[in-house]
């Protein structure tokens, strides 16, 4: 039995000076958000073009032959961006020094100036100074050579499927958001999943790792208890996340405790920061590869994975899919865990994400 850790352009440019006309020319950039962009517009244009064309009863050979082309051009050069990685490593500074907002226009020119967020549509301030910090930690460890999402916004979901999700990230539209309806029954949440672990009779081990007590874990909780309303409310998503995780690890591990074949991967470091870091691992696993290899590897790799999980006692959410595992890896490493080999081996072959060491 085995009891482990964890919680995680092309620029062409022809500079010529002339004597006598001192004339200076530059090249375009080219790279794989312009060719995402321009197949998208070619794709939009061209579909746009033709149904105004048939609603206006419009029968033009040459309009209809313009639209074509466009469209063949536009899906010509989404068909090359499938083989493009679907985000471009920025380069940031190599150290930033995270400062509190004291309002949110404070925190929105944050992200802005430091992490290159085009749209931060965050109303709390309690939130955005979480998420800033937090992607400050993960900015630093990557010495500012990083992914960042293009927009984050904290707003209620709509969609019966996302309703009851804490966070997610969008690949297509590129966002980080916060489900702002869980804040309004976390404290149920955590209360309901406080009387779980006390009836499953867990309590006893629940601040237990291999090495020693997971100290802060043991000290948020009793303080949570104390004065819940000491928690900022992106604190209490980040507590009840961490705390679910470890009630279904020592759950099975109750139940496959025999079986010494099991390796067991715990949680050992709490961080208020984990639930962003999983959310953030999905995205730099989307981002690291192209959208080609993104798709192949979840197609070919399902079997393979269910087969290696199948020996291991992970999450729910960790074993049910490989996309899962690969952001809880992620949040668990960011945050300092280390792994057993057989975790690393899995989690190496499923991805090409390779967050830096201390």
């Amino acid at each position: 039995m085995r009891i482990n850790a964890i919680p995680q352009a092309n620029i062409f440019s022809n500079n010529v000076n002339m004597a006598n006309k001192k004339t200076s020319f530059e090249g375009h950039i080219i790279n794989g958000n312009n060719l995402r962009k321009i197949g998208f517009d070619c794709i939009v244009t061209s579909t746009v073009g033709k149904t105004m064309c048939a609603c206006a009863g419009v029968t033009e050979p040459s309009l209809f032959l313009l639209n074509s082309t466009l469209s063949l051009f536009g899906f010509s050069m989404s068909g090359i961006s499938l083989f493009i990685k679907n985000g471009e490593l920025l380069n940031l500074n190599k150290f930033i020094k995270y400062v509190k907002a004291q309002n949110i226009e404070e925190a929105a020119n944050f992200a802005s100036q430091n992490f290159k967020i085009k749209d931060f549509n965050v109303d709390d301030l309690d939130t955005a100074n979480w998420i800033n910090e937090g992607l400050t930690k993960i900015s630093n460890k990557f010495g500012g050579k990083t992914y960042m999402p293009s927009e984050i916004a904290l707003k209620y979901l709509k969609i019966p499927k996302s309703k009851n999700s804490l966070a997610a990230y969008n690949d297509i539209k590129d966002l980080f958001w916060i489900n702002k309806a869980a804040y309004a029954n976390i404290d149920n949440k955590l209360q309901k999943l406080f009387d779980e672990i006390r009836e499953k009779d867990l309590e006893k081990n629940f601040c237990i790792d291999l090495a020693d007590k997971d100290e802060i874990l043991e000290r948020m909780i009793y303080k949570y208890k104390e004065k819940p309303s000491s928690f900022t409310n992106p604190q209490k998503l980040s507590l009840y996340s961490t705390l679910l995780n470890r009630f279904d690890i020592l759950l099975e591990i109750n139940q496959t405790y025999s079986n010494p074949a099991k390796t067991f991967w715990l949680n050992t470091h709490y961080n208020e920061f984990g639930l962003l870091f999983h959310e953030m691992g999905h995205m730099m696993n989307f981002k690291n590869q192209s959208m080609y290899s993104w798709l192949m590897k979840r197609i070919l790799n399902r079997k393979f994975f269910k087969t290696e999980v199948d020996s291991m006692i992970l999450p729910l959410d960790s074993k049910a899919s490989s996309g899962e595992f690969i952001a809880e890896t992620i949040s668990g490493l960011l945050n300092g865990d280390v792994y057993p080999k057989e975790i690393m081996a899995l989690f190496n072959k499923l991805t090409n994400v390779r967050i830096p060491k201390e």
